[in-house]
């Protein structure tokens, strides 16, 4: 009440403990303090729980689908010199249908050449010395990609990059290979 009388005309109504002349959305709130912090809290809480529901649950549903496929072997196989071309592309299509699917037809992500990811970059991982560029393969069939930064000395590596293929989807191919 005092830092509301220092404040004036306008101050949060939240934390006023008399109300105020002038009408507003919020005299629907309790005059008791606490009663409006639960009262806050409560639209606030419900509010978010309903905008994030949907992702939520779709969450939750790609979790379900994304189990590997039992009596399914997935391998890495060290990328053949006659295989990059195909990699590459295939890549580039894994990346580009992602965007479509979660963006849209329209992204803003795509470059000058309607891709994704650069054939640039593709070959810039592919041909540094420190990577070492591998094809998932699940029973036999190539799914996917995989381009690692292998550190010999400190053994911290990374991912550059990995890709698995639209038509492999939501079956925990990326997982396993990881």
């Amino acid at each position: 009440y005092f830092a509301n009388r220092m404040i004036g005309p306008g101050a949060n109504y939240l934390f006023m403990a008399k109300p105020e002349d002038t009408p507003s959305v919020l005299d629907i709130l309790p005059p008791n303090f606490v009663l409006r912090l639960l009262v806050m809290a409560l639209v606030i809480t419900t509010l978010f729980a309903l905008s994030y529901l949907p992702w939520f649950l779709k969450d939750r549903k790609a979790k379900k689908t994304a189990k590997p496929i039992s009596g399914t072997k997935i391998s890495l196989v060290p990328l053949s010199p006659d295989d990059r071309e195909q990699f590459i592309l295939e890549n580039q299509w894994s990346f580009k249908h992602g965007a479509m699917i979660e963006f849209g037809e329209r992204d803003d992500h795509i470059d000058d050449d309607g891709e994704i990811i650069s054939r640039e970059t593709i070959e810039k991982c592919i041909d540094d010395p420190k990577n070492e560029t591998y094809r998932i393969v699940l029973d036999g069939e190539r799914v996917g990609g995989v381009i690692l930064k292998i550190d010999p000395e400190t053994c911290h590596n990374h991912l550059e990059i990995l890709f698995v293929s639209p038509d492999a989807h939501s079956k925990g191919i990326g997982y396993g290979a990881w």
